[in-house]
């Protein structure tokens, strides 16, 4: 059994060591990466040349570099959405306000309690004495 392809106890992989770019290499890339972040072929091999580093790993910088920026916007983006909270000083009542579709909602906080946010209340939907809705709307 230890003969099958997808058996690597006996044989174990060498990992390459992980590149370590200087600031040099960085400094390029990140100035290529502002032209464009999808170079072409000529373009990767032109940096390879420049830097010493083989196409892969430019390649692969790339790579990683647009998965940053993509993340680091959609990071902001959730920022954007998050909901901003005043505070009444009167009461213990906070409305929680959607910056993006710009609902308010009411919430609570009792002493000693996480503090809840109250969904949005459909008056004409009825409960059952469970408490779990009813699909059809009261009969007057």
């Amino acid at each position: 059994i230890s003969g099958e392809a997808g058996c690597r106890k006996d044989k174990r992989e060498v990992k390459r060591p992980r590149t370590v770019l200087s600031t040099v290499q960085r400094r390029v890339f990140k100035e290529a990466f502002d032209r464009t972040p999808r170079p072409c072929r000529k373009e990767r091999e032109k940096l390879s040349s420049q830097t010493g580093l083989s196409v892969r790993v430019v390649q692969v910088w790339f790579q990683n570099q647009r998965a940053k920026v993509k993340k680091l916007a959609r990071r902001k983006m959730n920022k954007e959405k998050t909901a901003v909270t005043c505070s009444d000083s009167d009461t213990d009542d906070r409305a929680v306000y959607d910056k993006t579709t710009g609902e308010a909602k009411v919430s609570s906080s009792v002493e000693g309690y996480p503090e809840t946010v109250s969904p949005p209340c459909d008056l004409d939907q009825s409960y059952t004495s469970l408490g779990s809705p009813v699909s059809q709307k009261k009969q007057f």
